[in-house]
């Protein structure tokens, strides 16, 4: 069985291989009818300028970070 550490090395372990990718990965906590966004891979920023860690941070639907003829 993992610990925590070891837990915590293959999430960002797996995170860095999804920052290869040109698509958008995210994850989402789903708790008590809320939606939290806990993760986003770096191909974010291709598509709305913005860095993953200040689109974590202000928690907006991601379609109003696109321009709206790109959507």
């Amino acid at each position: 069985m993992l610990n925590t550490a070891d837990t915590r090395f293959k999430q960002e372990e797996f995170e860095a291989f999804l920052d290869t990718f040109e698509q958008v990965f995210c994850r989402f906590i789903c708790y008590d009818q809320t939606l939290r966004l806990t993760y986003v891979s770096g191909a974010i920023y291709g598509w709305t300028g913005c860095a993953p860690s200040a689109f974590i941070a202000h928690q907006r639907n991601w379609l109003d970070w696109v321009h709206p003829a790109d959507r």
